[in-house]
């Protein structure tokens, strides 16, 4: 796991401006399970969340730090067909605490096999790749 880039412990002074998360991660074949969600999930949005609270040390020195996470159109928000569960990822007041319930609730209801009739997509891949793009602007809130 990521806890401290090397940038960082070398050059404590330097600043970063802008911090581009690319990760990702597909499970291929017809194969979908709660391990699957996981996977994705660990990898496409709970690693890149790592490696921006890593590297906020260095944003906060900038004088307009961004974050850029690039995505997947897999996961657009038109995935979400349930307006309701839409709703609790794109709601304007989303809370990074809401945002990961909202995940864990997906991932619960794969385990449960639920996932259907809950209003849930049958993508584990989608959804890890919403995850982040909901999660763009929650950047804020680290910083």
């Amino acid at each position: 796991m990521l806890t401290t880039p090397a940038c960082v412990s070398r050059r404590p002074r330097r600043q970063l401006d802008i911090l581009i998360g690319n990760a990702g991660i597909a499970i291929s074949g017809d194969r979908f399970d709660v391990d699957v969600v996981r996977d994705a999930f660990a990898v496409n949005y709970y690693g890149n969340k790592r490696v921006t609270e890593a590297f906020l040390p260095l944003l906060k020195k900038a004088d307009s730090p961004r974050i850029v996470n690039v995505a997947s159109t897999a996961g657009l928000s038109s995935l979400i067909k349930d307006d309701r569960l839409r709703e609790r990822f794109t709601k304007s007041d989303l809370t990074v605490a809401q945002l990961e319930a909202a995940i864990k609730d997906f991932e619960n209801a794969v385990e449960k096999g639920t996932w259907k009739e809950d209003g849930w997509p049958s993508s584990g891949y989608g959804m890890s790749k919403c995850a982040p793009h909901f999660a763009s602007p929650l950047d804020l809130e680290l910083c």
